[in-house]
C-alpha cells in the first residue's frame, strides 16, 4: 500500500471489529481519537453484495479548552445517506485519510438486503 500512495510504510497499526447499522451514523476508527500521525483506513465490509456503506466524514476543529490546552473537535454527521460515496457490500476499500478527519459509516440496503446491520474491519496505518 505504501508504494501505491508513494509514501513510506506504516510503522503503527490498529484494527477493530465494527457493527454498522442502517438507523444512525458510526464512527469508524479503532480507539476513541484517530490514531496519531494516521496516513490511511482500510475497510473491510464482511456482508452480502446488498449491504453496501455509505461514508460521511467530520473535518477537525481545533480549539483552545479551559486550560489553554489546544484540542480538536468533531461534528458527528446529520445527513441522509443519499449522494454521499457508497462502498459495495463484501468488498475493501482503502483511501488516504489523515488523523484530522473522523470517518463516519451507515448501512445501505440494496438487492433486497434483509440485515439491518453489518460487520466492518476497520484498519487505521499510520
Amino acid at each position: 500500500m505504501a508504494n501505491h500512495y508513494g509514501e513510506t510504510p506504516a510503522r503503527h497499526i490498529e484494527q477493530q471489529r465494527i457493527n454498522v447499522g442502517n438507523a444512525a451514523w458510526v464512527l469508524l476508527q479503532v480507539g476513541s481519537a484517530p490514531l496519531n500521525n494516521r496516513r490511511h483506513i482500510r475497510y473491510q465490509l464482511k456482508s452480502n453484495p446488498g449491504g453496501a456503506m455509505a461514508l460521511a466524514y467530520a473535518n477537525g476543529v481545533n480549539e483552545n479548552n479551559s486550560s489553554g490546552v489546544t484540542e480538536t473537535t468533531w461534528t458527528a454527521p446529520t445527513t441522509g445517506a443519499s449522494g454521499l460515496t457508497t462502498i459495495p457490500g463484501n468488498s475493501i476499500y482503502i483511501e488516504p485519510v489523515g488523523d484530522n478527519v473522523q470517518v463516519y459509516g451507515r448501512l445501505v440496503k440494496k438487492k433486497g438486503e434483509t440485515d439491518n446491520s453489518i460487520t466492518v474491519i476497520v484498519t487505521e496505518y499510520a
